[in-house]
């Protein structure tokens, strides 16, 4: 078992170390809504998955942040994959190629603010 861990780390770790840092970078690459305040930045990776996330609060509509990251995510060659409502919480998938990003919104009417939401990039994972 401790042979197999450490054959793991050191074939699959440069290559998913690789990932994980164009994650972070594809993730600094995606502008935020005007008025967006970032309240934590964070990322994590193994060797067969990996996360780059933002944080954010905002005073505008729902549907204004939405329509934001769907342009800008779609001019980057991000395509939409799904949609996932859970709980309060609308969460819109665009993939490029086996990445993800995930838009996680508030499911809100149009005339409520946005408040708190977040935008992640995910690799190794299947979203939709």
């Amino acid at each position: 078992m401790c042979l197999f861990f450490l054959l793991n780390v050191a074939i699959r770790g440069p290559k998913a170390n690789e990932h994980q840092a164009s994650i972070v970078e594809a993730l600094r690459a995606i502008p935020d809504v005007s008025d967006a305040s970032v309240t934590r930045s964070s990322s994590s990776g193994k060797t067969g998955f990996g996360v780059a996330e933002r944080k954010l609060v905002s005073g505008l509509p729902v549907s204004e942040v939405r329509s934001f990251y769907k342009n800008k995510l779609e001019q980057q060659g991000w395509t939409p994959g799904c949609e996932r409502f859970i709980g309060d919480r609308d969460r819109i998938v665009f993939v490029r190629n086996a990445d993800a990003a995930i838009l996680d919104l508030p499911k809100a009417a149009d005339s409520q603010i946005t408040g708190e939401y977040s935008l992640q990039l995910w690799w190794g994972e299947n979203y939709c």
